[in-house]
């Protein structure tokens, strides 16, 4: 993640790894129960503008900046650590354990494992006061 060239002082941007190990998690199903709710949540409390990138992200993202808001922090926070969890468990039930490719973008594991700290270490201090 870079904190450069930010357009706002609270922006956060999300790299390559990050976008992927998140698209990861929405597209894998494994989530989509928790999709589903807090986009039913965040419809019904949040503007618009605040919730629709939760849905239309991804596709092909590679990098991604945006304000924290809490709508926007909460849903990545919780759906990284939810994945996490989920990677955790694939890692652990695999074979070969060093890193060789798992997902079909090329990534390993560790590497998704990785990615999905960072977006835990920074959201977890990150827009609070939005």
């Amino acid at each position: 993640m870079n904190t450069r060239g930010r357009l706002h002082p609270a922006a956060i941007e999300f790299g390559r790894v990050e976008c992927c190990a998140l698209k990861s998690a929405m597209a894998s199903g494994v989530h989509d129960q928790f999709i589903k709710t807090a986009i039913a949540e965040a419809q019904r409390t949040a503007p618009d503008y605040q919730w629709k990138i939760l849905i239309e992200v991804f596709i092909r993202t590679e990098r991604m900046t945006f304000i924290p808001y809490p709508v926007r922090r909460g849903f990545y926070l919780n759906l990284a650590l939810k994945e996490k969890a989920h990677v955790k468990d694939i890692l652990l039930q695999s074979e070969d354990v060093h890193g060789t490719p798992y997902f079909l973008c090329g990534h390993s594991l560790a590497e998704h494992i990785v990615a999905l700290d960072n977006i835990v270490s920074v959201l977890a201090t990150a827009g609070r006061n939005n």
